[in-house]
Formats: C-alpha cells, structure tokens, sequence
C-alpha cells in the first residue's frame, strides 16, 4: 500500500517485504526481544536489522496502536495455528493407539 501511493520507492517497498518474509520464515518473534517496549517496536527494530534503516518506513501513514494492535494479532493468529496443529496430532496419536487396541 505504502508503494502504490507512492510513499515508498519501489526499491524500499522491496527490501521491507522481503525482510517481512525472512523474518516470518525464521519465526517473526523468535529474535531477541525487548521487554521494556512493545511487540510492533520489537519486529521494527528486528526488521531494521536486517534490511537497514529502511526499514523504519514500515509504519508510515499508521499509528503505532495500530501497529500494536496489528502486531499483536498476528502473534495471536500464529500461537492459534500451532496450537490447532498440535491438537490434530494429539487426536491422530489417540486414533493410531485406539486402533492398535481395536486390533
């Protein structure tokens, strides 16, 4: 959105996009994180790291509780799928042992 209105280059939207997308194959809130700030200022920070100042364009034209609250979402999204993915395999482990003793 940033790119298409013209408030990132090209270039800038790139690199932000691609440093989202290593980060969230490694585990977005996997790095170090800083207790005393919030979870957006954490990923910015993490984001910065990796792609340079740059990537402190991320949050332009949005306020920071919007940030947060975005930020905070995701987490949320992301716990709600792991935890969903290890129930499915706690009901396939039930089902392979009520199997093996239906047998």
């Amino acid at each position: 959105m940033l790119r298409e209105q013209e408030l990132l280059k090209p270039e800038d939207a790139r690199r932000i996009m691609q440093g989202l997308s290593e980060m969230e194959k490694d585990d977005i809130y996997a790095g170090d994180l800083d207790v005393g700030t919030d979870l957006y200022m954490n990923v910015e920070a993490q984001l910065i790291k990796r792609v340079g100042a740059v990537g402190g364009k991320m949050h332009i034209g949005r306020s920071r509780n919007d940030m947060y609250a975005t930020s905070a979402r995701m987490e949320m999204r992301n716990q709600i799928l792991k935890t969903v993915e290890h129930l499915i395999q706690l009901v396939q482990a039930i089902l392979a042992v009520a199997q093996e003793k239906k047998s």
